[in-house]
């Protein structure tokens, strides 16, 4: 899924670098997933965006690399939305690649 939808999630990852740092920071993150993805609180945000950090060491002394998403973050930060999605909405017969697909839909919209 993610891999024919690639370029086009490139450049929404690189469209919302921030202006200063050049990158997918931590803030413009909870950002987007707060504005496009209906339903999710700010808790939760901020829980996703843990989990789609690859390992920092120690993220008081690597601050900065702890507040940036890379490209394949940025990935699993979609993938991490969706599952969000799929086990809060239990009602519907959907698969995880089904929201998925809704999760990249609304990146790209």
């Amino acid at each position: 899924m993610f891999e024919c939808n690639l370029k086009p999630l490139q450049r929404v990852y690189e469209s919302f670098f921030d202006e200063e740092k050049k990158a997918f920071t931590y803030k413009t993150a909870i950002r987007v997933v707060l504005d496009k993805i209906f339903g999710i609180g700010e808790a939760e945000a901020r829980k996703i965006f843990a989990k789609s950090k690859m390992f920092v060491v120690n993220e008081r002394t690597q601050t900065e690399a702890y507040q940036k998403l890379k490209f394949y973050e940025f990935l699993e930060l979609l993938g991490r939305v969706a599952d969000y999605a799929m086990n809060k909405d239990i009602q519907t017969n959907l698969e995880y690649e089904d929201y998925l697909a809704m999760t990249i839909d609304i990146m790209l919209s």
